[in-house]
């Protein structure tokens, strides 16, 4: 007489695991099935080395074949030892830098025409952008001409001047001192610049050797109420520096 693992699988239906009540087919626990003229093998899979039950459904699932078969083959189990991978946190990408970057530099530059600060303030704001681009795209080893072309300078410079920005439009009305949801309101379309800086802001406090004070002061006024003229002053009066430091 053949058998088949479809047969075998039927049988292992009927036994279900203590703890969850699902049968081990189901769970996923049967991780290989032989057959060889009246004998069959099998090996279940645990998650936990000490699982209280890995003995005990061995020799269930060994009589339930032996039972669904009316004792006409013998049937010998195995158990194994898996234990899930870790899968580690996804890193950012080279568009997060390019694009979720310059859509927190592009919040700042409008809080700063909100408040009504001047075009040296801005041109200062999209440098200083711009390195805080480039450092996060070379922390994540990114290459870094992309940062000079179009995609990079040109997208910021577009975006950090533009009326037509949601971004700038929203740090706009957060320079006029409207929060975060009335500025929203106004806005009325999605502020990816907002978003990012909180996913930012978090990878940053995993990561305390990439400092990027542009983004950090703008988490703070969304998400902490910092006011916008103390966080703009914080970075306009921070110690002068090369821009590109890391660069070398």
């Amino acid at each position: 007489m053949s058998y088949s693992k479809k047969q075998i699988l039927q049988a292992l239906r009927n036994v279900k695991h203590p703890e969850t009540a699902q049968d081990v087919v189901a769970m996923g626990m049967v991780d290989d099935i032989w057959i060889e003229g009246d004998q069959v093998g099998f090996t279940l899979s645990f998650k936990r080395a000490n699982d209280p039950f890995i003995n005990s459904m061995k020799k269930v699932c060994v009589q339930a074949i032996e039972k669904y078969f009316g004792a006409k083959l013998s049937a010998k189990g195995n158990v194994q030892v898996k234990t899930p991978e870790k899968k580690s946190a996804p890193q950012p990408s080279q568009n997060t830098a390019l694009k979720g970057i310059k859509n927190i530099i592009a919040v700042a530059s409008g809080v700063t025409d909100g408040i009504g600060y001047g075009d040296n303030t801005k041109a200062a704001l999209i440098t200083r952008g711009l390195a805080e681009i480039v450092k996060f795209g070379l922390y994540l080893n990114t290459n870094r001409e992309t940062y000079n072309g179009l995609a990079g300078l040109g997208d910021l410079v577009v975006t950090c001047n533009s009326d037509h920005s949601r971004n700038r439009r929203f740090g706009i009305q957060i320079g006029k001192g409207k929060s975060f949801k009335e500025a929203e309101t106004i806005v009325n379309q999605v502020v990816e610049g907002a978003k990012t800086a909180k996913a930012v802001y978090k990878f940053l406090e995993k990561n305390d050797d990439i400092e990027m004070p542009i983004t950090e002061q703008v988490y703070k006024v969304l998400y902490e109420n910092k006011d916008p003229h103390e966080a703009l002053d914080d970075l306009m009066l921070r110690e002068p520096r090369n821009e590109f430091y890391y660069l070398s």
